[in-house]
């Protein structure tokens, strides 16, 4: 089954300075929530709160992404 639609609720980015040489980047997907919606035209689906961060060592900035995935299954109940 599909995702059926994607929204970001925040975007931010930061920069803290620049360095040459090595940087380690460090990703980190948490999913928030997950509840069953109905939809009039699709049915039943999941909408899944999600938050991406990356981080970068050194601390020269950082990524923050919040938003909804809407999935349809089958298996709601499930998952």
């Amino acid at each position: 089954m599909p995702v059926i639609g994607m929204n970001f609720k925040s975007i931010e980015a930061k920069i803290n300075k620049v360095v040459k040489g090595r940087i380690d980047v460090n990703s980190t997907p948490v999913i928030k929530n997950i509840e069953e919606r109905e939809l009039n035209i699709i049915g039943k689906v999941l909408g899944i709160e999600f938050e991406f961060k990356t981080v970068y060592n050194p601390d020269v900035g950082s990524i923050q992404l919040t938003g909804e995935i809407l999935y349809q299954t089958d298996k709601a109940k499930d998952i």
